[in-house]
């Protein structure tokens, strides 16, 4: 998985965010269904920065081969496993890493680490999950130029609030272990029913938590008979085709 590495000064505008600064940074967001494909879905978020690993400040846990490395930034998330008798990750470029720990002056360098993944690192640290994130409106809106990393559950499920309100469009997360990894995957509520219910893209998990259920999403009805919150803006976003700020509907 490729690690964004934009290469950005840190400015001072973003050294204090404004105001009215949104959540996480999420400006919009979509879910790639990846249809046609056995892959599982995406989640793709537009931000207003896509932060730098120079800008992350990382924990690590040491082992006796491998020594993993963990940072969260506002949402977003940077890990490396560093495996000291395979240094031939990122094709041996060396990262230099600021150290989390208070009393560390000197940055961590490793030399040729694994990307990983966020089911191995949930063992580990903060849960997290891939997405895609991008920081320029234009290349959200025409699908390019995203960068492959991670993000906080908590920005996840903000993202999938931001699509909610966007096109009535319902997601959550499937939480799952096996093979001593702890996963995080996509559904779509379909609240066609009595009470919404997941839809997988691929098979799903034999037992699973379902996360990020907004109450409006256990009920087509509220008290006095009226269509749900999730089901009323299921039905505006079938009768208006821009309702996702003129992005398509996935």
């Amino acid at each position: 998985m490729a690690y964004p590495d934009n290469s950005r000064a840190l400015n001072d505008d973003h050294l204090q965010p404004p105001e009215d600064y949104p959540i996480f940074g999420i400006l919009d967001a979509k879910v790639d269904w990846m249809e046609g494909w056995g892959n599982e879905p995406a989640l793709k978020i537009l931000v207003e920065k896509v932060f730098d690993i120079s800008e992350f400040k990382y924990d690590v846990k040491e082992g006796l081969k491998t020594d993993i490395y963990f940072a969260a930034l506002d949402g977003q998330v940077s890990y490396f496993a560093h495996n000291r008798n395979d240094q031939t990750g990122f094709s041996g470029r060396t990262f230099v890493l600021p150290p989390a720990e208070e009393n560390r002056v000197i940055p961590y360098t490793i030399k040729g680490p694994w990307a990983s993944r966020s089911s191995a690192m949930n063992n580990h640290f903060l849960h997290s999950m891939e997405a895609s994130l991008i920081d320029e409106e234009e290349g959200f809106k025409r699908g390019f130029t995203f960068y492959s990393s991670a993000v906080t559950i908590d920005m996840a499920l903000e993202a999938f609030n931001v699509i909610h309100l966007n096109t009535g469009d319902a997601y959550a997360l499937a939480f799952s272990e096996k093979h001593n990894e702890k996963r995080h995957q996509i559904v779509k509520m379909d609240a066609s029913g009595d009470r919404p219910s997941p839809i997988f893209k691929n098979d799903p998990p034999e037992t699973y938590e379902l996360i990020g259920l907004r109450e409006s999403y256990y009920y087509d009805k509220d008290d006095e008979g009226q269509p749900s919150d999730i089901q009323e803006q299921q039905d505006f976003a079938q009768d208006d085709e821009l309702s996702n700020g003129g992005y398509d509907i996935l």
